[in-house]
């Protein structure tokens, strides 16, 4: 086996810069919400339909245009707490919940936008996501509950909204 000249390893270093942003480094900033703590987000995406057509002239190949984007649904997961703000998931899907019962006059009663936030490893913003027009669709308050499991128990928000951009970003 050929050993390997150690003088070319050094052409292989990066700087910290270079270093990916670590996924463990956000916040999510809800209007209303006392506790902003959590411990995952999922969802944050978004996908466009291809529409597909013939035209005549251009046999050889179909032609393709964007259609509808479609936004998936946002989960976000935190760990079940006593003390403040633990019944915001509680309150928000209460709002949506009574809002489609009495059908008030503007649905601006539950609906806010939220920002997700991601920081670099000195606790920097590097990156602000803005997603719109949210409400929750869905509300898990507890884990499952399992006898012999030793899991902290988590409750879960699944949010369904109108689109994401990027706000805001340091990076180029």
């Amino acid at each position: 086996m050929k050993s390997i000249d150690r003088k070319y390893l050094g052409t292989f270093s990066r700087t910290d810069a270079e270093d990916p942003l670590k996924v463990w480094r956000f916040q999510v900033e809800i209007e209303g919400f006392g506790r902003l703590g959590f411990s995952k987000i999922s969802g944050l995406e978004g996908q466009t339909d291809v529409v597909e057509y013939r035209e005549g002239g251009q046999n050889a190949t179909v032609q393709k245009s964007p259609g509808l984007t479609k936004w998936p649904d946002l989960t976000l997961e935190r760990g079940q707490v006593l003390g403040v703000g633990v019944d915001d998931f509680l309150l928000w899907y209460t709002q949506v919940h009574d809002a489609s019962a009495k059908k008030p006059k503007s649905s601006k009663v539950f609906r806010r936008d939220i920002d997700i936030v991601q920081f670099d490893k000195e606790g920097a913003e590097v990156r602000r996501w803005r997603v719109t027009e949210a409400w929750p669709s869905q509300w898990k308050p507890i884990s499952d509950l399992d006898g012999s499991a030793s899991d902290n128990s988590f409750e879960s928000l699944t949010i369904v909204h109108e689109g994401c951009y990027l706000l805001a970003s340091t990076g180029s």
